[in-house]
């Protein structure tokens, strides 16, 4: 830029002289010739248009010039153009080939202004493309890798041979008298397929000698059964004693080739006579009041296959001792072994969740009750006036004991409440009067009124520092409490 100032101030110089010059050799007066001859005018110059002699450049000058008529001429420079830039487009790296940075150039002359420079290439970028493991009948993969830019595999799936299967023995079982029985079979542990089909064994049927299956030892069945086809046609159910004079009552699983599933409601009730009940297996309900007040029967045996018995179904069989609880039932009705003074004992299944109302009243021979942890609820009066239990275990799990529970259990002497228990029904444990320790968590939520009624030797013990908001203010039945008290001290 200073080099071009420079230029033209020399130039305008050398053209103020050369005017000056010339204007001078017009004017001066002439030394020659005759003093009288005039002088000339004076020349002004008159300079046409500007021609360009050199045209400019990107880089260099250039020049242009007038002339006057006289041939005089002037000139001056044409200044150079300068570059004119353009972007010369870069490109972008990919995974695998090198890009370039954007550059410049002279869009006149062509000149590279700015260079590219090159971008090295951005390499893949890996993401595992997963694979999926064999089963025992297909192939699986091995995980394998793509670039997540370009899409190109980078490390190829291999295939893994399926497993096959691994057998295990899926166990048959004989045939009885009167049920098939199943062949052992075989089935993959991995994927469940039956890979050995089992197979139908027929049941084998009775072999009677001497009244009795020598294979079962079933008895013979009750002859002259009153039996009532169900509404689907499918089985029956026995309906009463019919024509049969038995003392020993042997209720059959079949009937005229069909199962016999169901004993009616009140279908031996009040038969006095009879001293042995049997069930067959296979019979899976008891209507309610079915054997009630059969008030000479020692033994009744009922198999596990009988998964309801209704209220009252041994109400007052007086002479019971002893008595099975099938391992599948889930509710003991109400009432159902109420009156049964000779009870000496049971054991609840674990499958049982409920006692209903009076299920165990007036059972006077029971000294042991253990309610297990599967039992949720115990139902109003059930175990009213069992006169004879002096211990009761209440496991946790137990969540209601309703109203009357325990009432009248008179040598009832100690009775620890566990903390899943939410409701303590009124009344629950009144007129117990060999009752001398009692704890009640403060988690009981709800504690109905004189809980200890007439229970006058009981010493009544709880974790709670007050009574809580739940429980009746006349809970404790007016005994002394010993509160802040934890079962470990």
């Amino acid at each position: 830029m200073i080099k071009r100032i420079i230029l033209v101030m020399f130039l305008v110089i050398c053209l103020t002289l050369c005017i000056a010059s010339c204007g001078e050799s017009e004017t001066a007066p002439s030394t020659t010739g005759s003093s009288t001859a005039q002088s000339k005018p004076p020349h002004t110059h008159i300079y046409g248009e500007w021609n360009e002699t050199k045209a400019p450049t990107c880089q260099e000058d250039g020049q242009r010039e007038q002339s006057c008529s006289c041939g005089d001429k002037k000139t001056e420079a044409i200044p150079a153009l300068g570059h004119t830039e353009e972007t010369v487009g870069g490109k972008e790296p990919t995974c695998t080939e090198d890009g370039l940075t954007d550059g410049k150039k002279c869009s006149v002359c062509g000149e590279i202004l700015l260079a590219q420079a090159p971008i090295p290439s951005t390499g893949h970028t890996d993401e595992t493309v997963e694979g999926k493991e064999p089963t025992c009948t297909e192939k699986g993969l091995t995980d394998g890798k793509k670039c997540t830019i370009c899409g190109e595999t980078t490390l190829e799936q291999t295939e893994i041979k399926a497993k096959g299967h691994t057998e295990e023995t899926v166990k048959g079982y004989e045939a009885t008298c009167t049920e098939a029985g199943l062949t052992d079979g075989k089935k993959c542990s991995v994927c469940g397929e039956i890979t050995v089909e089992q197979e139908t064994i027929d049941a084998a049927g009775h072999n009677y000698e001497d009244g009795a299956c020598t294979v079962c030892k079933i008895k013979y069945v009750s002859a002259g059964l009153d039996f009532v086809l169900s509404e689907d046609e499918t089985y029956y159910i026995v309906a009463g004693l019919g024509k049969c004079e038995d003392i020993e009552l042997y209720i059959p699983a079949t009937y005229e080739n069909k199962p016999v599933l169901e004993i009616a409601k009140f279908a031996f009730k009040d038969k006095y006579h009879l001293v042995k009940i049997f069930i067959s297996d296979g019979i899976k309900s008891i209507g309610n009041g079915a054997f009630q007040n059969c008030t000479l029967a020692t033994v009744i045996e009922v198999p596990d296959s009988v998964t309801e018995i209704g209220t009252n179904a041994f109400m007052s069989c007086v002479a019971l001792t002893e008595f099975y609880i099938p391992k599948e039932l889930t509710v003991i009705s109400g009432t159902t072994f109420s009156n049964c003074k000779s009870l000496k004992s049971i054991e609840i299944p674990s499958k049982v969740t409920t006692i209903g109302n009076g299920a165990f009243s007036d059972c006077k021979g029971l000294t042991e009750v253990v309610i297990p942890s599967n039992v949720k609820d115990i139902g109003s009066t059930a175990f009213y006036n069992c006169t004879g239990i002096k211990t009761l275990v209440l496991h946790s799990g137990v969540e209601f004991i309703r109203d009357q529970a325990f009432a009248k259990c008179v040598l009832l002497e100690k009775v620890v409440i566990p903390e899943s228990v939410n409701y303590l029904g009124g009344y629950a444990f009144a007129q117990c009067a060999a009752l001398k320790y009692v704890y009640v968590p403060q988690s009981v939520e709800t504690v109905g009124s004189q809980l200890f009624y007439s229970s006058y030797n009981a010493s009544v013990y709880t974790d709670a520092s007050s009574k809580p908001s739940g429980w009746a203010s006349d809970w404790n039945s007016g005994l002394n409490v010993n509160w802040g008290y934890t079962e470990e001290n």
